[in-house]
């Protein structure tokens, strides 16, 4: 799977005339416009002509995503506590602390070394990486006229546990053929169909400083 997750995999979706979509991470904006001594918004526009350039379809701020999942962690604690607090039951007061979902590291950390005794506690939310996928999958592509299955989404991370997360079964959904009445599995979309690093982009950009530096 990791394979899939590498600059000559996003060029080659590029060249196979697929609708390319990248997603930028603040902290990744951030890194590169100290490297190259801009502003976050100058390397935002930047990079926006650079991917297009490059035959990218569109470039998206992870920022908006970010304020989504931290509005539903707060919806989710607002529950859990409010379950907490109506109830005598100890079992429910087993779900505080909440404690964030965001890190891909950390998730397979508690999954494989702390298991059931620190699970109940995860937040349920999607991180603002997986939360983009799936506005992108599931609404973004209907407003550009697309089929999930013709884009390719690609998410710009600073961390590479983040190429993890995004190959994750989780985060995998059905996508039911047009007028399949006989129940049929239809196509299985990624959110996220590869994760490039802030070193990665680097290296795209050092390869095309032509076109970066226009």
């Amino acid at each position: 799977m990791l394979e899939k997750q590498s600059l000559d995999e996003f060029l080659s979706n590029i060249d196979r005339g697929k609708a390319v979509i990248v997603s930028l991470s603040p902290q990744s904006r951030a890194a590169l416009a100290v490297h190259f001594g801009l502003s976050p918004v100058q390397v935002f526009r930047k990079l926006t002509t650079f991917f297009k350039s490059l035959g990218v379809k569109a470039l998206f701020d992870t920022s908006c995503s970010r304020d989504l999942s931290l509005i539903e962690s707060c919806n989710e604690f607002i529950a859990r506590y409010k379950i907490s607090q109506s109830t005598g039951d100890e079992k429910s007061k087993q779900s505080l602390p909440m404690i964030a979902s965001a890190c891909p590291g950390w998730i397979c950390y508690a999954e494989k070394t702390l298991g059931s005794y620190i699970l109940p506690y995860i937040s349920s939310v999607k991180s603002p990486q997986q939360t983009i996928g799936a506005i992108i999958k599931n609404h973004i592509c209907q407003n550009l006229c697309l089929r999930p299955d013709e884009v390719y989404h690609v998410t710009v991370m600073p961390c590479y546990d983040k190429k993890l997360e995004a190959a994750r079964d989780d985060f995998v959904f059905q996508l039911e053929s047009p007028g399949d009445t006989h129940g049929n599995t239809g196509l299985e979309i990624t959110e996220v169909d590869s994760v490039l690093t802030t070193g990665e982009v680097l290296d795209l950009i050092q390869v095309n400083t032509n076109i970066f530096c226009m």
